[in-house]
């Protein structure tokens, strides 16, 4: 949507089908996000060595940004290279001879196209279409490799176990959570040759949405795993690495003077610039991939097995009514927050709600996504909106 920064984009390691198992892990997490939260591996490096600014996000206690600030941190992305501790994500991982049925049962994924080693952008839908959660979803030769959002993962395990218990009860599906494994984002222009200089792999052969497994030399060979993807619109890995090793892989990386670490703040300001949905902001169970403009992500043939939710999507899909999910700018002042309001600018007339809003800086400008009516996001509709701040101020529509 805006240029060049758009893109189209384990340690449990148990079975998690008995309930008292998810029962203590969703309790401890319900109780982190009243309290103080979860500390990643990383916590006192943040605190301790890089002086970071902790808020308490999915129930872990995270950087939202550090001394140099989330403007520079923003750009330091957009043009060299940044690391981002993304620990509180979900990791699981599938197993057995009935995985792949199960994962494209619960998934919108054409995971069995797949070539063992790449990944896709998928989403669990509910029986009406409505979004679960996003996910990457990755095909290795003897397991299936997702990564959930943090703020989801209780949910999406209990769902997996849902689904087993009434679809899949006598068939061969293992579900193992990978607990506390510490993922790193190194993200920007200069990210792979940061990471060149420190694994035993040749990168340039790595493409987008590829998994490989590497070794750190300098950290007695240290085994990672490594995804070519992110979510901040420029090239990336997501690193998962050993607790053990973790600081010392993080003192690797800022020995560069290339990368500076990054919090939360830039994190969400590069995905708005490169017009990703977040989930429980522009996506959730009341959104579904049409309006959500994500139909891109789901298959075109429900194949041999039916995903969740294809039904109500087919009917959603041939819809004439409804919202469609909108980038847009401020042609004047202000800043648009999730909830306000979008009126026409003709009529005068209520047509959506704000769903993420920033101040970009790179772009100098206020930017961010709302859903309006579908009448609304023609081509021949005005590109001219409004949004309530109080009072009104107009924004335009980016196509």
């Amino acid at each position: 949507t805006w240029g060049k920064y758009y893109t189209s984009f384990h340690n449990m390691h148990r079975n998690l089908l008995p309930k008292g198992i998810l029962t203590s892990i969703a309790k401890r997490n319900f109780c982190a996000a009243q309290g103080a939260g979860h500390k990643t591996a990383l916590y006192d490096y943040h605190v301790q060595k890089l002086k970071g600014k902790m808020v308490n996000f999915a129930g872990f206690q995270l950087p939202v940004q550090y001394p140099t600030g989330q403007v520079k941190e923003h750009q330091q992305c957009r043009e060299s290279a940044v690391v981002f501790d993304v620990s509180h994500m979900g990791q699981v991982k599938l197993r057995g001879k009935d995985a792949m049925a199960f994962i494209e049962t619960v998934s919108v994924g054409d995971i069995s196209s797949l070539k063992s080693g790449t990944s896709t952008l998928s989403m669990f839908l509910t029986p009406d279409a409505g979004i679960i959660d996003d996910t990457i979803i990755t095909r290795l030769d003897d397991h299936i490799h997702m990564v959930v959002n943090g703020g989801n993962k209780i949910k999406d395990l209990l769902h997996f176990q849902k689904v087993k218990e009434s679809i899949f009860n006598d068939k061969e599906v293992i579900i193992e959570y990978l607990e506390d494994k510490p993922l790193l984002a190194v993200q920007g222009p200069q990210a792979a040759d940061v990471l060149q200089k420190i694994l035993e792999i040749d990168l340039s052969k790595m493409y987008f949405m590829n998994f490989i497994e590497a070794t750190v030399p300098k950290l007695d060979n240290a085994p990672v795993f490594l995804s070519r993807t992110g979510y901040t619109g420029e090239d990336g890995f997501e690193v998962s690495i050993g607790t053990k090793y973790v600081e010392q892989f993080m003192d690797l990386l800022l020995q560069d003077t290339r990368v500076l670490p990054a919090g939360l703040g830039a994190r969400d300001s590069l995905r708005v610039e490169a017009g990703l949905c977040l989930h429980g902001n522009d996506i959730d169970e009341g959104r579904n991939p049409v309006e959500a403009g994500l139909m891109w992500v789901v298959r075109k043939q429900p194949g041999q097995h039916k995903y969740i939710g294809y039904e109500a999507l087919e009917a959603k899909r041939l819809e004439k009514g409804g919202q469609k999910r909108v980038c847009f700018e401020f042609v004047s002042s202000g800043i648009a927050r999730a909830a306000s309001e979008v009126f026409s600018v003709d009529q005068n007339k209520n047509i959506g709600i704000v769903t993420s809003g920033i101040y970009s800086p790179n772009l100098k400008k206020c930017i961010g996504m709302a859903y309006v009516c579908l009448l609304y996001t023609s081509d021949a509709a005005d590109d001219l909106l409004c949004v309530d701040l109080g009072g009104r101020r107009i924004i335009k529509k980016k196509k």
